[in-house]
């Protein structure tokens, strides 16, 4: 269903001008943006006062949200989302909208006489600024004249304390006023937030092997702490494709990593991870990871062993790749490339969960008889 099925075929029914204006400023006047169906319907109702009553009310409600949308004073939810209308009768209706805030611009430009921070003076060569983003100039401002902005804040906190909203900063992040000589995130106390990585102590080494899931992290751990003398000193869960927010986590633990061995599933993702991994380690001056010894290899055992030597199909239908397979297989030991091309070429998969924990157990006995 798409926004123009807000109500059934048939003539619209006529929207009164003024209760259509008297509704926009209500809904701008909302302290938030995102408003449910209970809010709409009462100030719907404020402003259409002599509104009729039953399914017409329902009617002449579609057709105002849709006339909002189409004047882009809210948003409607995806068609596609059905969670976010209400199909109950024969006219849908959405169970949130999202309001548009119209962007107001100061007029007099006051902003260019105003005696900015230096750190700010670009500010009065603006030819235009909103009154949000010149609001949140001027707290900007009175940080850094206060000095507040020495004490290193989270991202969100800083963000409530500029914007007044959690998330707002991120997005002014993205805007001109954080171009090149302008504002950055440093300039503003924001400290780095890393997303925290889930890693344990197994022994007394330096080494941390790094899986990509947490089964097999289970699984590692498990045998880890069976060995007397285990190869590894830590191991760690890198969340998936989240390791590029992850990993930098590591120069934040208590314990000296040495060297990072790395295992994630056999396919285009499972390696495009492990390549974020080496290029995360590199600009943050962690260990680069490389494959962990012989995982690979005793991952296409096991898929042998299952009758599965070219791997699985993924489930879901996927995009087509316009990466190289060679950069991918580049990242694996040299001997088990020509093993993995195949999988990669026809779409297939080798998950790391393949290897049980017996081989996995044997492996690492036999690299601590080494």
């Amino acid at each position: 269903m798409s926004e123009a099925q807000l109500e059934p075929d048939g003539a619209r029914p006529a929207v009164d001008p003024q209760r259509m204006s008297s509704l926009t400023e209500l809904l701008r006047a909302q302290p938030k943006m995102r408003l449910g169906s209970d809010l709409l319907w009462q100030l719907f109702a404020q402003a259409f006062p002599t509104r009729p009553q039953g399914p017409e009310e329902r009617a002449l409600f579609s057709a105002v949200l849709r006339a909002l949308s189409e004047r882009k004073v809210i948003r409607l939810p995806s068609a596609r989302n059905r969670r976010l209308w209400d199909d109950s009768a024969r006219i849908s209706l959405p169970r949130q909208v999202t309001v548009v805030q119209a962007i107001r611009l100061s007029t007099d430009k006051h902003w260019q006489g105003f005696p900015w921070h230096p750190r700010l003076s670009f500010i009065a060569d603006l030819p235009q600024l909103p009154d949000e983003q010149l609001a949140f100039l001027k707290r900007v401002h009175e940080g850094l004249v206060s000095g507040s902005f020495a004490q290193l804040a989270p991202m969100k906190f800083r963000s409530l304390e500029l914007t007044g909203h959690e998330k707002r900063l991120a997005g002014l992040a993205k805007s001109q006023l954080f171009s090149p000589g302008r504002l950055d995130l440093h300039l503003l106390g924001c400290s780095d937030e890393p997303l925290p990585l889930v890693w344990e102590e197994v022994g007394q080494g330096s080494a941390l092997i790094l899986f990509e899931n947490a089964s097999a992290f289970s699984v590692g751990r498990a045998i880890l702490t069976q060995i007397k003398d285990p190869p590894y000193g830590l191991i760690g869960y890198g969340g998936g494709a989240r390791i590029a927010r992850s990993l930098p986590y590591l120069r934040t633990i208590s314990r000296r990593v040495r060297t990072i061995d790395y295992v994630g599933d056999l396919d285009r993702d499972g390696l495009r991870i492990a390549l974020a991994a080496q290029r995360i380690a590199l600009e943050i001056g962690l260990p680069i990871p490389r494959p962990a010894p012989g995982l690979h290899r005793l991952m296409l055992d096991a898929a042998r062993q299952f009758e599965h030597p070219r791997g699985w199909p993924h489930r879901k239908k996927r995009a087509p790749d316009t990466g190289s397979d060679a950069e991918l297989l580049a990242f694996l030991p040299p001997d088990v490339r020509d093993t993995v091309a195949p999988i990669l070429a026809t779409d297939r998969r080798i998950p790391e969960e393949v290897v049980g924990p017996q081989a996995l157990a044997a492996l690492w006995h036999r690299r601590v008889q080494l």
